[in-house]
């Protein structure tokens, strides 16, 4: 559990934000490393600072195109690429020794790719997945703005939720919010194994989008409250 007001007191002073990736820039979205490839808190351009199938797909070589975009993204979920992924990533940057961090010291050593998020409404990650077996990290997500974020899954019940086109699938899908309130600053043990998607609703949403070994398990098991 993270204290949300030592959380904004760090982040909100912070002046090294960076945009997310190398598209969708308008509505802004901006993340800080907490855990990279080499522990500089801020670099000219930082993988961990993309969505890593953006990342893997550029460094690719092939033409930027739908039709390659997603010949390489089921490739992908078949294993069939030279990856780099959120194991890879492994140093610390400063923003974990940060007063904000000392309630999860005892995650720090299993942290793998990990950075804060803050989001301009309207803001998004399209349906995705990040993780596919055999899994070689788990996802941990949060916010401390609960009220500024939509995190939704794909349902199998199509009779309520959104519907929002899948780029991957081609396909319209039904997204839902977990009937779980989401408790600000309290990290969650998130299955991204299933297709979601996340949205802003308003200006100035923080997320902690934090990859961990899978040796962490047993401790987040004993962790849950």
């Amino acid at each position: 559990m993270v204290d949300p007001s030592k959380f904004h007191s760090y982040f909100e002073s912070l002046h090294t934000w960076r945009e997310w990736g190398d598209k969708f820039h308008t509505p802004r979205r901006e993340a800080v490393p907490l855990v990279n490839l080499n522990g500089r808190h801020f670099e000219k351009v930082d993988p961990s600072c993309w969505p890593l199938d953006r990342w893997n797909f550029v460094k690719s070589g092939r033409e930027d195109t739908p039709e390659e975009w997603n010949k390489f993204y089921e490739n992908c979920l078949a294993d069939k690429e030279e990856l780099l992924t959120d194991v890879d990533f492994t140093m610390s940057t400063k923003h974990l020794e940060a007063e904000w961090a000392d309630s999860i010291e005892d995650l720090k050593p299993y942290l793998t790719r990990s950075c804060i998020l803050r989001w301009q409404a309207g803001a998004r990650f399209r349906p995705h997945v990040d993780t596919w077996h055999p899994v070689r990290w788990l996802r941990l997500w949060g916010t401390t703005t609960p009220e500024k974020i939509l995190l939704r899954y794909k349902q199998p019940d199509t009779s309520k939720g959104f519907c929002i086109w899948n780029d991957i699938t081609k396909q319209d899908e039904v997204y839902q919010c977990s009937e779980t309130p989401i408790e600000a600053g309290r990290l969650y043990l998130h299955d991204s194994m299933v297709w979601h998607d996340a949205l802003a609703v308003e200006d100035d949403a923080f997320q902690f989008f934090i990859s961990i070994h899978p040796r962490a398990y047993d401790l987040l098991l004993s962790s849950i409250h």
